[in-house]
């Protein structure tokens, strides 16, 4: 498992952007939700309402009879060989819950989003200081300056991964209408 870094450009959403973007066989446009992410509230002027659809893990719990707020998330992954599981263990005991990915049931909720596209990627290149300092975790980059400071520290590898970051992230970075992820 690496570091993927994206650069994401916002867009002003038309209902033929969003009806991109909600196309499972289209993958340039993608909507994001401002609840998963406070930060992108600065892009004030690209954020719009629309339906999203989110897994409600608590209401699959509680049709099974469960409290969720009595489970800890411990993994995401195959545990049981039948596809992607979410999985959970008790908080005072040893039970142990496995819930596939097709079994959790979904809610809409309209939401405030905002709409991008990729327009930069880069795999790895990140140094060791980048794990130590916990960057992975931090909410998304959309100044320039935080931007640099990172390529300064934390992107220096090797010589070549260090230009790559350059050209794919920073060269088309601009301030106000891109942002940077760390997945």
């Amino acid at each position: 498992m690496g570091l993927d870094i994206s650069l994401s450009k916002l867009f002003i959403p038309t209902d033929e952007l969003i009806d991109r973007a909600n196309d499972e066989l289209e993958l340039d446009f993608a909507i994001v939700s401002i609840l998963d992410h406070e930060e992108l509230r600065i892009f004030k002027d690209y954020i719009f309402l629309t339906k999203v659809e989110r897994l409600d893990i608590p209401g699959t719990f509680s049709q099974r009879g469960l409290n969720f707020d009595d489970f800890v998330q411990t993994s995401v992954g195959n545990t049981d060989g039948s596809g992607t599981c979410f999985n959970y263990q008790h908080i005072t005991d040893d039970t142990k819950l496995s819930i596939r990915f097709e079994d959790v049931q979904q809610i809409s909720t309209i939401e405030e989003c905002i709409l991008t596209k990729s327009i930069g990627y880069q795999r790895k290149g990140e140094n060791s200081q980048f794990h130590e300092d916990g960057i992975w975790d931090i909410p998304l980059v959309a100044d320039q300056n935080t931007l640099m400071r990172h390529w300064e520290i934390y992107f220096s590898e090797t010589e070549a991964q260090r230009q790559n970051f350059k050209t794919n992230i920073i060269d088309r970075f601009i301030e106000g209408e891109t942002f940077v992820w760390y997945a």
